[in-house]
């Protein structure tokens, strides 16, 4: 769904404001940071434990994470009050919201039992219900807050969804807690690490940057992303080809063909993208001020350097050595975050922009020292 937030980003820069984006940007960043650190089963556990086990487990899973959510709201709900004005009644709102929003015990329960038709539907019902709600608010002006218009459909649509599975399941409060705890903590701990990339730099940018330039650089980052929409299926074939063999199996041929087939349909979009660019600006004319076509040229193509590495990670996945990237995953983190503030505070978006792209090259450098033995023939990269 990348490409359409992609096109709900653009429709609130064009009838509203950049400036406008930037807080809404912001908002969403703390939401679906607390959506992540609310929701201690992420879906690739619940997929997993939940195909193999009984609806008990199940029952002990949902217990488990709703007393996590318990301490995790009386936490938020002490600290956020001392910072931003807010009725508490409408903050716990914000956060059950986030807590449903594709929450790992209902999207991953749904994989469990097949049920792809009804996740793919509650998803394009999700978009096209802020699509829409979202289109009312622009042109009937300060109807509706767009970030109101979020939650709320995630609420209701992924709500149906959480629900459904404790009516399916039969959920009864049972609490476990040998469930596979390293193997929880290990996927729970990456999908927080991966935190200050995937969100909290628009928090930290807010404090050094204007609403309108924390927009445009939201922007930038959205469109380059949305690149990866297009090589997850690549993604999913290359996984299912190589999880019928062995590792030793795997022709590093097929890998390197896989590398250069992503890059150059990397190169072919932002080719696209430099075509389109100019009928952009004629829409959102604030890009022309932040000099943005430079900074998309430039993001997208290290989007396409690190996505041409993407086989790395299905190979981990394909063959049980996912967590062995989590220590990259914190490294490269730390380090952005370490230079994020420091960056953005000497040259604004350009080095916001850099601070990324710094990221990124440590995450390619790290894949490659690890398959480095497999490209050389060697079992056990």
């Amino acid at each position: 769904m990348s490409f359409g937030n992609l096109l709900i980003a653009m429709l609130i820069i064009y009838y509203i404001s950049m400036s406008d984006y930037g807080e809404f940007v912001l908002k969403q960043s703390l939401y679906m940071a607390a959506s992540a650190i609310s929701t201690y089963s992420t879906w690739g556990f619940a997929a997993s434990y939940l195909s193999k086990e009984k609806d008990a487990d199940f029952s002990s899973l949902v217990t488990e994470d709703l007393i996590f959510l318990f301490f995790f709201s009386l936490i938020v709900g002490a600290v956020v009050p001392v910072f931003v004005e807010i009725n508490f009644g409408i903050l716990f709102f914000y956060l059950l919201a986030a807590f449903f929003f594709n929450n790992g015990l209902s999207v991953g329960g749904l994989r469990a039992e097949e049920k792809y038709g009804m996740l793919s539907f509650l998803q394009i019902v999700n978009f096209l219900s802020k699509f829409f709600l979202i289109i009312v608010f622009c042109i009937v002006e300060n109807v509706l807050d767009p970030f109101f218009v979020f939650a709320a459909v995630d609420f209701v649509v992924y709500g149906f969804a959480y629900f459904y599975l404790l009516f399916k399941r039969k959920f009864k409060p049972r609490l476990k807690l040998s469930l596979n705890r390293q193997w929880k903590n290990s996927q729970y701990l990456a999908t927080v690490a991966d935190l200050p990339v995937q969100q909290v730099d628009r928090v930290i940018l807010s404090v050094f940057l204007s609403s309108e330039a924390l927009g445009v650089y939201a922007l930038v980052r959205r469109v380059s992303l949305a690149f990866s929409q297009v090589v997850e299926p690549i993604s999913h074939i290359f996984l299912n080809r190589v999880s019928r063999q062995k590792l030793s199996d795997v022709k590093k041929d097929d890998c390197l063909m896989s590398s250069f087939f992503v890059f150059l349909l990397g190169l072919s979009v932002v080719f696209f993208f430099y075509m389109f660019y100019p009928f952009v600006v004629n829409y959102i004319s604030v890009l022309e001020s932040y000099r943005g076509g430079g900074y998309f040229y430039f993001m997208m193509t290290v989007c396409v350097l690190s996505s041409s590495f993407f086989w790395v990670n299905m190979l981990a996945v394909a063959f049980d050595k996912k967590y062995k990237y989590l220590k990259d995953v914190v490294v490269s983190n730390v380090v952005f975050v370490c230079l994020l503030p420091v960056f953005a505070y000497v040259a604004g978006i350009g080095g916001a922009i850099l601070a990324v792209a710094i990221q990124q090259g440590v995450i390619i450098v790290s894949r490659l020292v690890y398959v480095w033995p497999f490209l050389r023939g060697r079992y056990g990269a």
